[in-house]
């Protein structure tokens, strides 16, 4: 079984904010990112805990932001990830008496 890397969503949506230095949408970091939706949304939130990033909320609308670095409250980061494959189950045979 080959294991297949990919760089954290979280880590991508970190840098993003940084690199903006500007508020951004949920949508514009799903574009800048190329994840989806869900993958951006749970990064938002794991970042927001962690006193990475803030938002600001003007109506229906959330805008994000990243805070400095100094902020920062995580206790490891983690450069990218392996995508989990299933393995095939194992059979379990009868014992015979």
């Amino acid at each position: 079984m080959t294991k297949i890397k990919q760089t954290c969503t979280t880590k991508l949506v970190l840098e993003a904010l940084r690199t903006r230095d500007d508020f951004v949408t949920g949508q514009e970091l799903v574009a800048l990112t190329g994840r989806s939706t869900s993958q951006v949304w749970a990064a938002l939130i794991h970042l927001l805990r962690s006193h990475c990033i803030g938002v600001e909320v003007q109506g229906d609308r959330r805008y994000w932001y990243a805070l400095p670095p100094e902020e920062d409250q995580r206790s490891r980061e983690h450069e990218e990830y392996a995508l989990h494959t299933k393995r095939p189950q194992q059979r379990h045979l009868k014992k015979e008496r």
